[in-house]
C-alpha cells in the first residue's frame, strides 16, 4: 500500500514494467498511472496535485483510455 499521489489516500500499487506507477485509490481517484518523470518532479519540488481538478481529467481521461496516465504536461498543480 501507498499514499495516492492526487489525494493522498491509501492506495493499492500494482506492479508495472514501465516507467511510471500505477495506483488504485481507495478514496475516488480510482485506477490511474503516474509517469515516472512527474513523480520525480512532485517528490524533488515538493507539489501537490489539484485533487478536484485531477479527479475531473481522470474521469474524462478514462472516456478514451479506460487507465489515464498523469505526466509532467497534463499535470494540474494546487
Amino acid at each position: 500500500m501507498m499514499e495516492c499521489f492526487v489525494c493522498s489516500a491509501e492506495s493499492e500499487k500494482l506492479p508495472i514494467l514501465g516507467d511510471w506507477t500505477e495506483l488504485r485509490c481507495s478514496d475516488g481517484c480510482g485506477h490511474y498511472r503516474l509517469s515516472g518523470t512527474l513523480e520525480r518532479l512532485l517528490s524533488v519540488n515538493q507539489q501537490r496535485l489539484d485533487v478536484v481538478r485531477t479527479r475531473g481529467w481522470l474521469e474524462a481521461s478514462r472516456v478514451t483510455r479506460p487507465i489515464p496516465m498523469i505526466t509532467d504536461l497534463t499535470a494540474i498543480y494546487a
